[in-house]
This record gives C-alpha cells, sequence and structure tokens, in this order.
C-alpha cells in the first residue's frame, strides 16, 4: 500500500489535472494569441499553486469532507491505482449525495459535479465562486453566450433534483399577463430568458404570421406605416382587446365624420394591405349608387370625394381636385348642385336653381350656356348656330356693323322669346326724327338684320296714286326728288331747276318761271287748257274749240 506522502502526491497530482481540464477554473494560463480571454466575475478567487498534500487537505471542499461527522476517505471518493490517482466520478459524489444529482449538465457528463463545486479553492472561499458565467460569458456549443439576466443562475435554473425550471412570477410576482390565456409559460414564449426584454417587442410575428390559429389574431407585415410594433398598441403583458390603447391616444389631430366614431370601423388594423379602406366603405354603405363610378376608377373609391377625417368638408368641394374649376357659373355653388353625386342622373335640373319657365323657343339651356363657362354673348356667330336662316328661309341672315350684337335688339329674347323689340329709334333717333307721317315703321321698309332697304320696299308700294308721274319712271324714280328721312334732318323736295335749268318754247317766258304755277309733282303731264285759263282769263273765248293750248303755243322745242 502507498504511504500517506504518496497518496497526497498523487492526490494533487491527479486534482490539479481534473480541474485543469474545466478551462476557466484552473489558474491563469497565457493567452492564446489572437483569441480574446472572458472577463472574470469580479468575485472569484486567485486559486493557490498546490505543492503537498496538506495543501489539498486544507483547501475549502476537501476540508469539509474531511471534517464531515462521518469522515470520508479519500478512496470514498477517488479510485486509488498503483499509478494513477483517479477523480470522482459523479456517481461516486451522488452515492452519499442523493438529492443532488445534477441535471443542468447531465449525468452523462463524468465531472459534472466538479464543473460547480472546485475542491481547490482556498479554505473561506464560497463553493460558488466557479459562477455560471465563468464558461458562459463565451458559446457553449449550441448555447450562446449569457449576456442578459445574468443574476445568479439558480434562481432560474435548479441544478439538483427536479428539472423544471423556476416560475417567472417567483421573481416577477407583479408582473402579468394575459397573454396565451393567462399560461405562465407563455413568458417564454416572448421573453427567452437571456435575451433584453425589449428584444420582446420584435418577436410577436414569430407566432402571429398565419392563420392556421382560429383563434389567434394575424400581425401581418403589411400594417399601417408608422405602426412598426405591436406594443405600440397593445400592452406588453395585456394583449387582449380589452387592453388595446385608444387610437385618439396617438392620432389625436384625426377627426372622425359623424357614423365613424370607431377607428377600426374603417381601418384594419392587421390587414391594412389585403383590406384597405376604400373596400371597407361598401361594408356599411353596401348599394350606395355612385355617379359614373363604372366609367371613373375614382368615383368608385369613396375616399377620392370624401375625407372621413374632415366632419365638416362638402363633399362637392373636392371635385376641382381632378376637374378644373368652372370659370363663373358655379356663383358660390359646389359641383354637386347640378351633379348630384349619389342620384341616378348625370346632371340636375336648370330649374332647381333658375326656377320658371325660361325657355327660348325649343332650345334647352345647354344649348346656348356652357356647362362650365361663362354666359354666352349673345353675337351673331353664338346666334346664327341655330338661327342661320331667317325662319328657315335662306339667305342666311345678314347683319350690319351695328346689328352683329343680337342682344341689342333682342335683350330679353334669350329666355323670353315673345318679348316686344325696342324701338329702333332707341339707336337711330335722328332718322326717326325725321321721317315723314307714316314712314315711322322702319321694318315696313327696311330688313331688321342688316338695316338695308328690303328689295320690295318700293315707294309705289304704299304710294299707289303717285305712280302717273313722269318722274317715277326715269333713273332715281321717288328718291330723285324725296328722302325718306336723316339723318340729316328732315328733307325737302329740291327746286326743279336742280334737273330742269335750262326749259324750252314757252317755259321761257318770264311768268312761267314758277314750276308749281302749271305743274304738280305727283301729276302726268299738263294737257289741260284750264290750266292755262287760270291765269289767262282774258284768253277764255280765245279759239274756243282748241282742247288744248299747247298745240298752238309749244312748250318744247327751241
Amino acid at each position: 500500500m502507498l504511504g500517506g506522502k504518496a497518496i497526497g502526491a498523487l492526490a494533487v497530482v491527479a486534482i490539479t489535472g481534473l480541474t485543469g481540464a474545466i478551462g476557466v477554473l484552473v489558474e491563469n494560463h497565457a493567452a492564446t494569441p489572437g483569441v480574446p480571454v472572458p472577463p472574470k466575475p469580479a468575485d472569484r478567487p486567485i486559486r493557490p499553486h498546490l505543492t503537498s498534500s496538506d495543501d489539498v487537505r486544507t483547501a475549502e471542499l476537501h476540508r469539509v469532507h474531511l471534517a464531515a461527522a462521518r469522515r470520508v476517505d479519500c478512496a470514498d471518493c477517488h479510485e486509488l491505482r498503483a499509478t494513477e490517482f483517479l477523480r470522482p466520478t459523479t456517481e461516486r459524489c451522488v452515492g452519499c449525495h442523493e438529492a443532488h444529482e445534477p441535471r443542468v449538465h447531465g449525468a452523462t457528463d463524468a465531472a459534472s459535479c466538479l464543473t460547480c463545486h472546485d475542491f481547490l479553492l482556498p479554505a473561506g472561499a464560497t463553493m460558488w465562486a466557479a459562477a455560471c458565467e465563468s464558461c458562459h460569458a463565451e458559446p457553449q456549443g449550441s448555447h450562446p453566450k449569457i449576456t442578459s439576466h445574468t443574476e445568479r443562475c439558480t434562481s432560474c435554473h435548479p441544478v439538483h433534483g427536479t428539472a423544471e425550471r423556476a416560475r417567472c412570477e417567483t421573481c416577477h410576482p407583479t408582473q402579468t399577463t394575459r397573454h396565451a390565456g393567462g399560461d405562465a409559460k407563455a413568458c417564454l414564449g416572448c421573453h427567452p430568458p437571456h435575451t433584453p426584454a425589449k428584444a420582446a417587442r420584435e418577436r410577436c410575428i414569430a407566432c402571429h404570421v398565419d392563420d392556421t390559429a382560429a383563434t389567434r389574431p394575424i400581425a401581418r407585415t403589411a400594417i399601417f406605416d408608422g405602426h412598426d410594433r405591436c406594443v405600440q398598441c397593445h400592452d406588453d403583458h395585456g394583449f387582449d382587446k380589452a387592453a388595446v390603447r385608444a387610437c385618439r391616444e396617438c392620432h389625436r389631430d384625426r377627426p372622425v365624420a359623424s357614423g365613424h366614431a370607431a377607428c377600426t370601423g374603417c381601418h384594419e388594423p392587421h390587414q391594412a394591405k389585403t383590406q384597405p379602406t376604400a373596400q371597407r366603405c361598401t361594408t356599411c354603405h353596401a348599394g350606395k349608387l355612385v355617379l359614373a363610378a363604372n366609367k371613373v376608377a375614382a368615383h368608385a373609391d369613396c375616399r377620392s370625394c370624401h375625407d372621413p377625417h374632415a366632419p365638416v368638408a362638402r363633399a362637392g368641394e373636392r371635385c376641382a381636385t381632378c376637374h378644373a374649376k368652372p370659370a363663373s357659373h358655379a356663383q358660390g355653388r359646389t359641383c354637386a348642385s347640378c351633379h348630384p353625386p349619389h342620384a341616378g342622373s348625370v346632371s340636375g335640373s336648370c330649374d332647381s336653381c333658375h326656377g320658371g319657365a325660361r325657355w327660348h323657343g325649343s332650345a334647352r339651356c345647354a344649348d346656348c350656356h356652357p356647362k362650365h363657362g361663362d354666359k354666352p354673348v349673345a353675337d351673331r356667330a353664338f346666334c346664327l348656330g341655330c338661327h342661320a336662316t331667317a325662319k328657315g328661309r335662306a339667305p342666311a341672315i345678314a347683319t350690319s356693323d351695328g346689328h352683329a350684337r343680337c342682344a341689342s335688339c333682342h335683350a330679353a329674347a334669350p329666355h323670353q322669346a315673345a318679348a316686344a323689340r325696342p324701338a329702333c329709334a332707341s339707336c337711330h333717333a335722328r332718322e326717326a326724327a325725321s321721317a315723314p307721317t307714316g314712314h315711322l315703321d322702319c321694318a315696313s321698309c327696311h330688313d331688321v338684320h342688316s338695316g338695308q332697304r328690303k328689295p320690295d320696299a318700293r315707294c309705289e308700294t304704299c304710294h299707289v296714286d303717285r305712280t302717273r308721274t313722269p318722274h317715277v319712271r326715269v333713273a332715281g324714280g321717288c328718291l330723285t326728288c324725296h328722302r325718306p328721312h336723316g339723318p340729316s334732318g328732315r328733307a325737302s323736295p329740291p327746286a326743279c331747276t336742280q334737273c330742269h335749268a335750262q326749259l324750252p318754247g314757252m317755259h321761257q317766258v318770264a311768268k312761267h318761271a314758277t314750276c308749281s304755277d302749271c305743274h304738280r309733282a305727283h301729276a302726268p303731264a299738263v294737257n289741260s287748257r284750264e290750266i292755262c285759263v287760270r291765269c289767262h282769263t282774258d284768253r277764255r273765248a280765245h279759239e274756243p274749240a282748241a282742247v288744248r293750248c299747247q298745240a298752238c303755243h309749244t312748250f318744247g322745242g327751241k
């Protein structure tokens, strides 16, 4: 059998080798170049350099075992061989410590107990100085390094006995959750133990990505812009509908129209893109007739006219967004005054604003009035669009310069076609003042549109008794002596000498100088004896058988 000193020496070599295999539990070694060394726990003691069996016996855990009420011999833990001094196995440790079977590092690890229980720490050092983070400050196989929730690991992970973790409410008694039906284990679904608490906000989508669970709401990635995290609306631990924050808490500047008090009545928070707001209008307003919706895509979208967040705005005020604003017809009215947006007809009746029978023959209002323009100008070009000919007969109506604006005479005609026209004298005052009696009706001689004398307006038409005079048959006819009216004042017939300057025969006698003594302007030529004897009374008995004096007393010739 080996002596005590030999056993102690083997123990030093064996235990030092065993514990040295546990990387971070041995004394400091030189760091491998280029490989960062994880920081040591602040309270980790400096392990001594063991050189003798006495050093082993005075180490804290050895001392506890050797000084126990039932002395533990070295051979109770170590298998002694001639050339080896084997480290204790897990089975030997559990043989005495039955209730402390390791669960965290597994019974298959032969040195699992020694992973945490360092038998070479000096007297007075805590047995837990080999803290979990001594290994887990860096990744361990499939386990990532621990950076969060690094309080004493055994608070959550029982290392002996049952393998069930401690419940979260043990440390968080005031933090309750109604998420997932109140199951306390649901905490780990959002809070992996060694991740920052705020990381839970990014994990919602891991569960809420499909509709396989009928009771689980869907949180698609296509939620509203600006709603990046579920916890903006949902309380972290009270995730049911009753705990959802009111939309108004963030959207105080978004009033809503009457009847739309609940934001979620229009906005589907989890399916904003698959169920756009515009499609949801028809959910409540099904069958609502919309003007030209089958032809104009914008009209089919209620929001193109209705702003759901401007409750006092009238829909008609938004027409100008797409349609150029009418020039003047609106007169303070909206487009909807003529175009009811939810009525069956395209346009409203003009009578709704312009009451009364105001027709122009068989024409409709739109035949003369531009729908969205200024009032029509009743000039020749405009009116001739319908009145191209006089009462439907050719030739086309011709107007003088002064008559080019139809409304000058037909002021009331657009809406009162039978209204009396103003007298010609309202413009032609001088002509009217100089017109002889019987010529005051201008239209009897003049065409009312061109102002020209009518082709059939001849003086003899009215003055039949004046047509026997030779003056009518000359080139100028009646107008040779007569002017029907001004504008230079009333006209008087010119002197006979204007045309008859040199008269032959008896006309040369001085007493015959006054033409009117013998001639009448509208009577035939003088052939009667009686005209002569009115002055030549002493010649009544002269040649009483003669019919006319001119037979002998010639007025013609030289």
